[in-house]
């Protein structure tokens, strides 16, 4: 399911979740007093006018930062709902991005906001925009702080496997994240907020019929080990190569082991073989979307074979261990 349709169900979550006055100093009588129950009933209410005139109304700061930033993400929370309603109502979505960039610029970044803003970008094609606000999204939730109740596995994973296809279809390579101790995050975290990624498909490209990288690929690549090295110790790198179903399964496998054992002696000689690397053929055997998928209504054939072109860095350690379909070939 789109993340966007889910968004209005979570806004009651989200308002639970948000900072409350006891976490500033108690707030000046004359001007802070019966701040709390405005903010909820305008919320409760809908109002979106009368809480950007609150938020203006303490821009000084007189409430304290947890306030302003209070504000600004329900401010944000009902630019999502309203945009909902407009969506469904016809308005074009550009001018719905257009009201969600402003209110990400100037209020709050709640990650509700970030994956209607990433799901417009998505449904529109434009795969950069996409990727890098699902990405933030991604970060956002895992960040406990900015996100107190965490949305479900489901919604999360929706998330990720939505910035997966942007980032294989973007047309330059989008930069992964790393979290505030240098550890993978984002697109290449192994989990979000204790949801296991499982495997994370890194859009290291090559030219057609070939084990040479694109520039975009080799930008992949250059970012995978350097989220190899944030990652630390942690076991062997595992890494399955993929194509998609063009020409013969025998020929596919081939293909992806010549280009598994190109990334693998890549990433031997720029980690100077300090981890174990792993690279498994599958061919196109493991189809990341098929036309059967409910995204595909939004992307072409050509599009679905690019997803599926792709090397995926697997996090289970039993993944070595597991016969592949191309090995007997």
């Amino acid at each position: 399911m789109p993340v966007r349709l889910l968004a209005l169900a979570l806004l009651a979550i989200a308002f639970g979740a948000l900072p409350v006055a006891a976490q500033e100093p108690e707030p000046d009588a004359s001007d802070c007093a019966g701040l709390e129950a405005a903010v909820a009933a305008r919320f409760a209410e809908g109002d979106r006018a009368a809480l950007v005139r609150l938020s203006d109304q303490i821009a000084d700061g007189r409430c304290g930062a947890a306030w302003t930033e209070a504000i600004g993400t329900r401010i944000a929370l009902l630019t999502v709902a309203q945009g909902q309603q407009a969506l469904e109502a016809g308005m074009p979505p550009a001018e719905v991005a257009g009201r969600l960039d402003r209110a990400l610029e100037r209020y709050a970044r709640p990650w509700q906001a970030l994956a209607l803003r990433g799901d417009l970008a998505y449904e529109s094609r434009d795969w950069t925009v996409a990727v890098r606000h699902y990405q933030e999204a991604l970060d956002v939730i895992d960040n406990a702080a900015a996100t107190p109740r965490a949305p479900d596995a489901a919604v999360i994973r929706g998330i990720h496997e939505r910035a997966q296809r942007a980032w294989a279809l973007a047309p330059t390579y989008v930069p992964t994240t790393r979290s505030r101790d240098g550890s993978p995050a984002g697109l290449v975290a192994a989990s979000i907020r204790g949801v296991g990624m499982g495997r994370v498909p890194v859009p290291i490209e090559f030219e057609f019929d070939s084990t040479t990288m694109t520039p975009k690929g080799q930008a992949a690549i250059a970012d995978l080990v350097d989220a190899i090295r944030a990652r630390g110790a942690a076991g062997p790198v595992i890494l399955e190569g993929h194509t998609d179903r063009t020409g013969p399964a025998a020929y596919n496998c081939a293909l992806s082991r010549r280009r598994a054992a190109a990334v693998e002696a890549y990433l031997d000689r720029a980690l100077d073989r300090e981890v174990e690397i792993i690279a498994r053929p599958l061919g196109e055997h493991a189809p990341e979307i098929t036309e059967a998928d409910e995204d595909a209504g939004y992307l072409t054939p050509d599009q679905i074979r690019q997803i599926n072109r792709r090397v995926d860095w697997v996090f289970d350690p039993a993944a070595a261990d597991r016969p592949s379909p191309c090995e007997a070939r």
